[in-house]
């Protein structure tokens, strides 16, 4: 499609010139879905962050315990929304992508991550629609964290996100994580692979993106002079 609509573009352009197009940087926030302080999770999230900062992205790793969110409650929504909440909502909406690590729980995500889903996606607006997200979660078990990732994309499906095909599980987490350091083992070389490809892929989608809507909009500016010019 974006093809398509470049070579339109350039056909019915003044002189012929394609429009130039900028990538930027995209915009991710990564969101981890445990709040305790040695998360496995949390290593893993920093990690695949720091690939996407490589390829070109700025990224805000959130301190969600510091944002001293509440448990879901209609009746604190009604009375207004609590800081901390307000500036979550407000940094997902602003966000082109987002990157949720996703914790196993009794066989689905934890109530920290379903809090934040929650919390962000009540009216005026969604801040999860239309946003590019990708996934990864870690476990000391041997599921790599599978069925809570089965139930997280289908939550983000109904919020009219967008979930990449790619997502990283990594099993027996303990043996490859250094909780001294606080970072990926060497020796963890697919999973250290995995979440650089992940951070990598985000970013480049991202890209692609920015890219198809720059040329829509270009495209459809230059049928409108088209057409006001035929008048």
């Amino acid at each position: 499609k974006a093809e398509g609509e470049a070579a339109a573009v350039k056909k019915q352009g003044a002189g012929g010139a394609c429009p130039k197009l900028e990538a930027g940087e995209p915009n991710i926030v990564a969101i981890n879905g445990s709040l305790r302080q040695g998360s496995a999770n949390r290593i893993a999230l920093e990690f695949a962050a720091e690939a996407a900062r490589a390829a070109g992205a700025r990224v805000e790793v959130l301190d969600i315990k510091a944002l001293n969110i509440p448990l879901y409650d209609g009746d604190i929504e009604a009375e207004g929304l609590p800081e901390g909440v307000q500036t979550l909502r407000d940094k997902i909406w602003a966000a082109d992508g987002v990157l949720l690590s996703c914790p196993e729980y009794n066989g689905s995500v934890t109530a920290v991550l379903k809090n934040i889903i929650d919390w962000a996606s009540r009216p005026p607006k969604n801040a999860w629609n239309g946003k590019l997200i990708g996934t990864l979660g870690a476990t000391p078990g041997n599921s790599g964290t599978i069925l809570a990732q089965v139930d997280l994309r289908k939550i983000m499906s109904r919020q009219g996100s967008h979930v990449l095909e790619t997502s990283v599980y990594i099993s027996q987490v303990h043996t490859k994580v250094d909780m001294q350091t606080r970072t990926l083992k060497a020796d963890a070389v697919n999973e250290r692979k995995h979440l650089t490809d992940l951070g990598e892929l985000l970013v480049q989608q991202l890209r692609r993106r920015r890219w198809a809507d720059q040329y829509e909009a270009a495209y459809t500016k230059q049928q409108a002079c088209a057409e006001k010019q035929e008048l």
